[in-house]
């Protein structure tokens, strides 16, 4: 079997789309294998996970996302945004919002134009586990200690957990060199997410997330923000950058929902054949 693939971005994160549409679709168990054969930097393709379009009609989007060690992971913003820019350069969104499933999860896409799409990432949650709301009787920020500098963080989870570290008096790299001490004074998990956020203005934070390779950038974005709005840094609509690319965030009321607003980039095409024993080889 003969199939295109598309190498697309969302702010550096690159992901490999198939259309699988109208054509007799690979089981999980040989998408996992694809995905992590193909997203391999040293053998295959590359990438950070394999979206596989299943179904693509005006009624019905719907697809899988899998992750480089061949995981279907959820959820996964930076693959729909990819994906939304594939579905509206194939004529089926037309010019309406339009509604697809990945992994299972319906995710609803506000058309912006032809390269700038909206999605709600939920409502965010406190490091309890409850609705996070903008409260200025409450102190969101708890200063922890590590390795002799003290450090203003505030942790919070949307869809995932981050913690976020306001970073004015230290450089990013000095904050990446000691990543796994702040993690552990602040008695989270080793693998939470870290993010650094410098606040420009009210209207614009900057973003950096360590071991971003792989990370879905719309959810780590928006924790970020979230953090500096319920800490009165930054107004509830505002521009997040990130080294690689830019999203706009919205933080609506009185629903308390998320929205992101964000692009996807063509990186280049080519073409992947599959044998009869589920080995594959691709070009270019």
């Amino acid at each position: 079997m003969d199939f295109d693939f598309y190498k697309l971005q969302a702010a550096g994160n690159d992901l490999i789309l198939v259309n699988f549409s109208g054509k007799k679709m690979p089981d999980k168990a040989l998408l996992s294998e694809l995905s992590v054969s193909i997203c391999r930097r040293d053998y295959g393709i590359g990438g950070n996970g394999l979206i596989a379009i299943e179904e693509l009609t005006t009624n019905s989007i719907s697809a899988y996302f899998i992750d480089p060690s061949g995981t279907f992971s959820n959820p996964a913003f930076d693959a729909a945004l990819c994906m939304s820019r594939y579905i509206f350069d194939s004529g089926i969104s037309g010019k309406e919002d339009f509604k697809l499933k990945i992994n299972g999860i319906s995710h609803l896409i506000g058309l912006i134009d032809s390269n700038n799409f909206r999605f709600s990432l939920g409502i965010p949650l406190t490091e309890e586990g409850l609705e996070l709301m903008e409260n200025p009787e409450t102190d969101y920020i708890r200063n922890i200690s590590a390795a002799g500098h003290e450090y203003p963080v505030t942790v919070l989870n949307i869809q995932k957990e981050g913690i976020v570290i306001f970073s004015e008096g230290r450089s990013i790299p000095q904050l990446k060199e000691t990543a796994d001490e702040i993690l552990k004074a602040a008695g989270v998990s080793l693998k939470t997410r870290l993010i650094f956020a410098t606040v420009n203005s009210r209207e614009e934070i900057v973003v950096h997330i360590r071991n971003s390779r792989g990370d879905d950038f719309m959810s780590s974005c928006a924790i970020a923000a979230a953090a500096a709005v319920v800490n009165g840094f930054l107004d509830r609509n505002a521009a997040v950058l990130h080294k690689q690319g830019e999203f706009f965030f919205q933080w609506l009321q009185p629903s308390n929902e998320i929205f992101i607003t964000g692009s996807a980039d063509y990186i280049y095409t080519g073409s992947i054949f599959i044998d009869d024993d589920g080995n594959y080889r691709s070009t270019p």
